[in-house]
């Protein structure tokens, strides 16, 4: 390898940069721009307003590591979080060897691409399923088709999104992804709001788009997270990436913990039934008493009758995902499937609680 050293800038503006690639009878062409790259990522929160083409020719197999440095005034945001960043005519962003330094950012390219600093976005494609409005191998959308999915994230206040977004797409709900190190999360957690589809895939905020996490650490244990179900998580640390999909609804998926999710045979989902949040299923108690509560709190049921729905409501307490909490039929069947198909209970006791792995 050989490494070319650009002494450019622009005006007064001193910004080099360095490209180290296999030493062939070829040319790289490198202009700098003060101003930002095109097309950023719709939710990035720190980047430079500076940025280098380069234009690779005559190269073999172009694979090279670039270094640009820039000035202390380019950045917006946080410096810490800037790291190399490339997109090419297509638009399309890659953080291969994303790295930075006191003013300056580092990436590996491989073709004619604008090089950058931007927060680092690890793109990881999941899929698993919700057991309560799961169907064969799919799950139901009826929050959806009632309008009741809220436009802001039930785990982070500050992630809205426009209604049409979630009324335009196949969106089951809000999910919550963490990536944890260790599996415990006390060396740090990072969190971000996603949607999840009714095939199971886990999506960006446009509700497309598979999902990516901003200033994802390169590898971390992977959790999903929702509202009234048990978590699940990977049984090991993982690199974002590394795997075309991370598919948590097949069997043969390994999980952290032991009966770490629900098995029809066919596929695995997540427990349903934590209605109140304690991270654990219970059908004497717990949840039970959060349903009923809710029934009895009802203003359309002054009479408290225990076969009254709570209707065209989103809540905890709507264990089958279907717009009405129900005590006599519904949610509570649903928990009782629950406790009864858990390996953990052989002996079909209904006081035997599941517990998030």
């Amino acid at each position: 390898n050989a490494t070319f050293a650009y002494t450019i800038g622009d005006i007064d503006e001193y910004s080099p940069l360095t490209i180290t690639a296999t030493q062939e009878n070829a040319t790289v062409a490198v202009n700098v721009e003060d101003a930002a790259a095109p097309d950023l990522p719709a939710d990035v929160a720190d980047y430079i307003t500076r940025n280098w083409s380069i234009t690779p020719s005559g190269f073999a197999n172009f694979s090279a590591t670039s270094v640009g440095t820039y000035l202390p005034g380019d950045v917006v945001g946080n410096s810490a979080n800037v790291k190399g960043a490339s997109v090419n005519a297509l638009m399309e962003w890659s953080y291969a060897g994303a790295a930075g330094a006191a003013n300056s950012v580092t990436g590996t390219i491989d073709e004619d691409v604008q090089f950058t600093g931007t927060n680092v976005y690890r793109r990881q494609p999941i899929k698993v399923f919700l057991a309560g409005p799961l169907s064969g191998s799919s799950m139901s959308k009826t929050l959806n088709t009632k309008n009741l999915i809220p436009t802001m994230s039930p785990y982070d206040a500050a992630v809205t999104v426009l209604p049409e977004v979630i009324s335009g797409a196949n969106i089951v709900d809000w999910v919550k992804v963490e990536l944890r190190i260790p599996a415990n999360g006390s060396t740090s957690i990072n969190t971000y709001s996603k949607f999840l589809l009714q095939d199971g895939s886990v999506v960006d905020l446009d509700g497309v788009t598979p999902a990516s996490f901003r200033d994802a650490p390169a590898d971390a244990f992977i959790s999903v997270n929702h509202r009234n179900h048990l978590r699940v998580m990977t049984a090991a640390n993982m690199v974002l990436g590394s795997t075309p999909l991370l598919d948590f609804t097949l069997i043969a998926t390994p999980t952290f913990g032991t009966n770490a999710q629900f098995n029809n045979g066919v596929n695995k989902a997540m427990w349903a039934g934590d209605a109140d949040n304690n991270n654990q299923v219970k059908y004497t108690a717990g949840d039970i008493v959060s349903i009923l509560n809710m029934i009895l709190a009802n203003p359309s049921n002054p009479f408290k009758s225990l076969t009254v729905a709570y209707a065209n409501v989103y809540s905890n307490n709507d264990i089958d995902m279907n717009g009405d909490v129900k005590y006599t039929a519904g949610d509570i069947v649903t928990i009782l499937n629950m406790i009864l198909a858990n390996p953990g209970n052989p002996f079909k006791s209904l006081t035997v609680a599941i517990v998030e792995q």
